[in-house]
């Protein structure tokens, strides 16, 4: 926390779908921030979100980059947008959040990267996951020296992903869609931020096993890092064993999770056409808006700890895990917990809207920057080039 005072950080969201929705807990809960304009397309999804949030809307980002009270433009668009929608930001001067994954190309990346520091302003990249407080705790144990360094991570998640109400571009490969850019992305995060080091070497394999569901829905990758530290990523998002099973019955965003494989697969085989899936994301966008706003639900229901799927740090002398209230630490002298402070309903991105307040306001430089950013998208793009080619990818990979 930065001593800032009371500085507002006033914000302007463009693109409203799934992915701002659960990060406006963290935005309209923190009396630092102001969300004071939106844009989008879609306008109904802009009347819902300006009728909801009190926000002056804009159906054309370059109006809403023009406007003098936007300090920072978060950017939630499709991931193909992203980088011409953060490059237009910067250019008006305006600071940039952008959600994951930060591009589809190392050529947006570094135009990405250059506008930010052609215009003197903070470029910064939401990959939540690895930002959690159970993953920076993994991180704070393993620099901390008592259980040696770390030389394995093993990260998996089986989840529903595939079949949960998806728009469009999530499910076109042309356009980012598909598990990699969506989901296996975090995991790379959350290995990254626990190997400390750049990676070195990708073989990955992936599938799409469902023609009705035809985006890529698996993924299993084997990394290296420079620093001899290895990892194995495994992902599928086709709603038959979830590994919450394995994570103590804790859902990802904390709440407890009764079995229910398949649920979310039969649930959308309900669904008559496309259209009343859109209608369906529709209302249930509305209805994240509506928790984000209520106060009695941050006051009153206590959470677990969020997570994505079960990571394992191996290090020379004992072994970490996310637990549901903090780090779980296996090691020569036994098992114990170092517990982290309680989450309260709705969960929202609290650490990575409080880099970017202190990048900003209190011209703390981050970690999530878009070099941090750029090094976790050459990674998925070596995860897409291995599988398709059958052979390991050397990195770093050619801009």
């Amino acid at each position: 926390m930065t001593s800032s005072g009371d500085k507002q950080l006033r914000l302007g969201v463009v693109g409203l779908g799934t992915a701002s929705a659960l990060m406006m807990p963290a935005l309209v809960q923190d009396p630092r921030v102001s969300v004071v304009a939106a844009c989008d397309t879609d306008g109904e999804a802009l009347e819902v979100f300006v009728r909801e949030f009190r926000a002056k809307p804009y159906g054309r980002l370059e109006e809403l980059c023009a406007d003098p009270d936007v300090d920072v433009v978060y950017v939630a668009t499709p991931h193909s947008l992203h980088g011409p929608h953060a490059v237009m930001a910067a250019e008006h001067g305006k600071h940039v959040m952008v959600e994951k994954p930060m591009a589809l190309s190392l050529e947006d990346c570094d135009l990405m990267i250059a506008a930010a520091a052609r215009n003197n302003v903070q470029l910064l990249v939401g990959y939540t996951y690895g930002q959690s407080p159970a993953v920076q705790k993994m991180r704070e144990i393993i620099d901390g020296g008592e259980l040696g360094p770390v030389r394995m991570i093993n990260a998996w998640n089986y989840n529903n992903w595939l079949y949960r109400l998806r728009p469009p571009h999530d499910l076109d490969v042309a356009l980012g869609g598909g598990a990699v850019f969506n989901q296996v992305v975090h995991q790379i995060e959350m290995v990254r931020t626990l190997a400390g080091g750049p990676v070195t070497s990708v073989r990955a394999s992936t599938g799409a096993w469902d023609t009705g569901r035809p985006a890529v829905g698996s993924s299993l990758a084997f990394v290296e890092f420079d620093n001899g530290v290895v990892a194995s990523i495994a992902f599928s998002g086709y709603d038959h064993f979830d590994t919450d099973e394995f994570h103590f019955s804790i859902g990802e965003t904390g709440e407890v999770k009764p079995p229910a494989h398949g649920e979310t697969r039969k649930a959308l085989g309900q669904v008559k056409d496309y259209s009343e899936e859109l209608r369906l994301r529709a209302e249930g966008r509305s209805s994240m808006y509506r928790r984000a706003l209520d106060p009695t639900h941050h006051e009153s229901e206590q959470l677990s700890q969020p997570h994505f799927g079960v990571i394992v740090a191996s290090c020379e002398k004992g072994d970490l895990r996310p637990s549901g209230d903090g780090v779980m630490v296996y090691a020569d002298a036994g098992k114990y917990e170092v517990p982290l402070p309680p989450v309260h309903r709705p969960p929202g991105w609290g650490g990575f809207v409080e880099e970017v307040y202190n990048a900003v306001i209190g011209a703390e430089p981050p970690v999530h920057d878009g070099r941090w950013g750029r090094a976790s998208v050459e990674v998925c793009l070596a995860i897409v080039e291995s599988a398709k080619t059958r052979r390991e990818i050397r990195l770093p990979l050619e801009g």
